[in-house]
């Protein structure tokens, strides 16, 4: 569902409008470490100076805990980047590898979005070849 203002940036999420980013972040963070989840704290439960999101990892013996907290604007590719630089052993932890991993983890991401993209345009082809009509109409732009 699509923001009425904010357009199709953003979801709905548990009635929260949560941007795109934030998501496709989450999503690659799942399919990182399936333990991994990233929660987002509602307005009406944060104290002033909280963040936005946290991430909690799910221990098999059911405990969880939270690995880090994020503000909304630090929720990008740099998380996904920190959780695979963070595995890493001691000795491989450089900044030439922190670099590296920020580079992959960007295109990670715009990767994920063109996806999405994708997707949405295979939808739409597929709407307007089942469609009657012979003219159809999306985002201001006419086909015939």
């Amino acid at each position: 569902m699509d923001h009425p203002l904010l357009g199709s940036e953003y979801r709905v999420e548990d009635g929260a409008w949560v941007h795109a980013k934030h998501q496709r972040v989450a999503e690659l963070l799942y399919d990182l470490d399936p333990d991994l989840e990233v929660q987002y704290i509602p307005v009406g439960n944060r104290e002033v100076g909280d963040q936005a999101f946290r991430i909690v990892h799910h221990q098999a013996d059911g405990q969880i805990y939270a690995v880090m907290y994020l503000d909304e604007d630090q929720m990008d590719h740099r998380v996904v980047a920190a959780m695979i630089y963070n595995r890493l052993p001691d000795s491989e932890q450089t900044l030439e590898k922190w670099l590296e991993l920020q580079d992959l983890s960007r295109d990670a991401v715009e990767q994920k979005r063109a996806e999405e993209a994708a997707g949405e345009r295979a939808e739409l082809a597929l709407a307007i070849l089942k469609s009657p009509k012979n003219r159809y109409r999306h985002g201001g732009v006419v086909y015939e």
